[in-house]
């Protein structure tokens, strides 16, 4: 009579197992969370670098063609090349005002191809 008290419980392990089992899948949905915003964080940094880098590029290669022109209307002319080969445009134009002498430039790549005759001053 004594054995049947003492009988272990039959569903014990099983419990056990099923309680293992459930925590185990609470672990992997918190660091299956925190795995994705580490991700998206590293996404976002990685976009960032991109976009800097573009424009540091793109800053080097104005300053490049200041260094390199020998005159405003060079430097205008190959800054607006540049502008439209960067966009991937078929025309494109700058307007550069002088604060000391007062007058406006404009350049352009084939505005008048594309939009008519327009007024081009170059000075």
């Amino acid at each position: 009579m004594l054995l049947a008290v003492i009988s272990p419980n039959e569903n014990a392990p099983k419990e056990s197992l099923e309680k293992a089992h459930s925590d185990l899948e609470i672990k992997v949905a918190q660091r299956t969370a925190e795995l994705q915003a580490v991700n998206k964080r590293l996404t976002d940094e990685i976009e960032k670098r991109k976009k800097t880098e573009t424009h540091l590029n793109a800053r080097n290669i104005v300053l490049e063609l200041l260094t390199k022109s020998t005159s405003r209307k060079e430097y205008s002319d190959n800054l607006v090349q540049c502008i439209s080969d960067w966009g991937r445009w078929r025309c494109a134009g700058i307007k550069l005002l002088d604060k000391e002498i007062g007058f406006f430039m404009n350049h352009s790549r084939d505005l008048a191809k594309n939009f008519g005759n327009p007024k081009i001053v170059s000075r």
